[in-house]
Order: structure tokens, then sequence, then C-alpha cells
């Protein structure tokens, strides 16, 4: 899955941490082990900006 190879590429590359933000995807990123740490209400307007984060590595 694309995900997983952007995910191992930053892994290898010494990411430590995932960041992302998505409008309508959240529930997919929460399936793939990211949590919401910041949220923008009504931005854009009518919907919510979700900020999402993962950690990469385990033992840093």
């Amino acid at each position: 899955m694309l995900l997983e190879k952007a995910e191992a590429t930053g892994t290898n590359n010494g990411a430590v941490v995932s960041f992302l933000k998505t409008v309508d995807a959240k529930q997919f990123y929460e399936q793939h082990g990211y949590e919401v740490y910041g949220v923008l209400e009504d931005r854009p307007i009518g919907t919510n900006l979700y900020h999402l984060k993962k950690r990469l590595q385990k033992n840093v």
C-alpha cells in the first residue's frame, strides 16, 4: 500500500514521526495508527481540517 511505502521511506531516512492533514480521510488514517492532535473547525467552511501524527520509530 502507498501509505506503508511512504512511512517506510520516511523511517529509512531517519524520520521519527509522520504528520499529515486531512478533511475527509480522518477515519482511514486513524485505522492506520494516526492520532488527531489538532482540529481547525469550519475550515474549509462547512467542514473540519484534522491534523494527525504517527510515531514511526518506537525506540527513539
